[in-house]
């Protein structure tokens, strides 16, 4: 029986291709702009997530007031991580990171690469970025070594074994490649291509070693994410005590705040430096723009679905004429609505894998469909078809 009505509900809709067809295109592209707004709002909540010592993590941010200027940034001195990692039990581990325009070239080939960094030898023992040749603890080990990223060795190397070679790094220094890394992905607020050995910096010389300055991001593993409170109260004092050595008197102040790493894209109060931040203020937004998108075209689509069945009172006429009991008609018409409703989820899920290369192009982006096949998701999705499906058919 089920079987048949199914039928008759397809051929129904067939049968009545216009109106099928209007129904159908405004709740689509209604729920397709969902679906891409779910998928951008879930990156940007994932942002640094992928990282295993993530929740250890925390970035220092500088407060200084000096001669009347006063501000916050997002990067210190290149002492700062030493100093707090041989001062401060709580610190586990420290790793400094700047980022500098160079020049690169290999053989007759060269290019501008924005994205060159340098880093301790720590880099890859603090973050989750898995290293394809390489040990962690050796490949910035030395001066003028340098790691790769995947995608950078092929570009500069095609087929070619890297690892050996040297690189020209701006006019006239050399650097032999210690290590290929994966591409970084792109829910990271860390987008190396290159990472060059810290020790290679003229900065990274102890006798250059200045609370001021202040160029580089500095990160501290904590051997506790609960002892970051702690820690937090007892810099004031510190900084205080070393005043002698940053040469803070009078009205002037430096101080130190510890940013959790997973905070830095969506709440951190201080510009990125490695790339523009996010806010969760937008994402709020967002989420609110996406509900009200929904919420209209399914009422659009609901109204839709109420009007049709108006105007198909004299079809039902005709069938109970021939037979058709209440509970059939009522049946009947609730599966045309449940095969409209899949339609267009079904549909609309299509829809998003075609859109996601466009939308990747224009934010350069790395987003993924695959958080659609999640079962919380798949659950919604299934909840809501249900739900539009009922208040429509009946």
């Amino acid at each position: 029986m089920w079987k048949s009505q199914i039928k008759l509900a397809i051929r129904s809709l067939w049968k009545n291709k216009l109106n099928t067809t209007v129904k159908l295109a405004g709740f689509i592209i209604g729920i397709a702009s969902c679906l891409m707004i779910l998928i951008y709002i879930q990156q940007e909540l994932k942002y640094d997530s992928f990282h295993e010592k993530g929740d250890r993590l925390v970035r220092v941010v500088m407060e200084y007031g000096m001669e009347g200027e006063a501000g916050m940034v997002n990067v210190t001195g290149n002492k700062v991580a030493p100093a707090f990692q041989e001062d401060f039990a709580e610190v586990a581990n420290t790793c400094r990171v700047i980022e500098y325009n160079q020049v690169v070239k290999f053989g007759d080939q060269g290019f501008e690469e924005p994205h060159f960094y340098y880093a301790d030898s720590t880099f890859f023992e603090l973050f989750t970025f898995p290293l394809l040749r390489g040990e962690p603890g050796e490949v910035l080990r030395a001066p003028d070594q340098v790691v790769l990223t995947e995608r950078m060795a092929k570009k500069y190397f095609g087929s070619e074994d890297p690892i050996g070679k040297a690189l020209r790094v701006g006019p006239n220094r050399n650097f032999t490649v210690s290590g290929i890394m994966q591409d970084p992905p792109s829910a990271s607020h860390l987008k190396p291509d290159f990472i060059g050995s810290f020790v290679s910096l003229r900065d990274a010389r102890p006798e250059r070693l200045t609370w001021w300055n202040a160029n580089y991001a500095t990160y501290l593993l904590l051997h506790s994410s609960d002892s970051r409170p702690g820690l937090q109260a007892k810099i004031p004092d510190y900084m205080r005590r070393h005043a002698n050595e940053t040469g803070v008197e009078g009205d002037n102040f430096l101080s130190y705040h510890l940013e959790p790493l997973l905070d830095v894209h969506l709440h951190s109060p201080v510009p990125g430096n490695f790339e523009p931040n996010g806010d969760i203020r937008y994402i709020y937004i967002l989420f609110a723009i996406g509900l009200l998108i929904l919420l209209i075209s399914t009422s659009s689509y609901i109204n839709l679905a109420t009007a049709v069945s108006a105007e198909r009172a004299k079809e039902i006429g005709v069938q109970k004429v021939l037979g058709a009991s209440r509970g059939q008609l009522f049946r009947q018409h609730l599966l045309e609505s449940v095969v409209l409703t899949g339609l267009a989820l079904v549909a609309s899920i299509a829809l998003v894998p075609v859109l996601l290369p466009f939308f990747n192009t224009l934010f350069g982006r790395q987003w993924s469909a695959t958080v659609l096949l999640e079962p919380a998701v798949m659950g919604g999705l299934f909840l809501f078809g249900l739900l539009t499906s009922l208040l429509a058919g009946v």
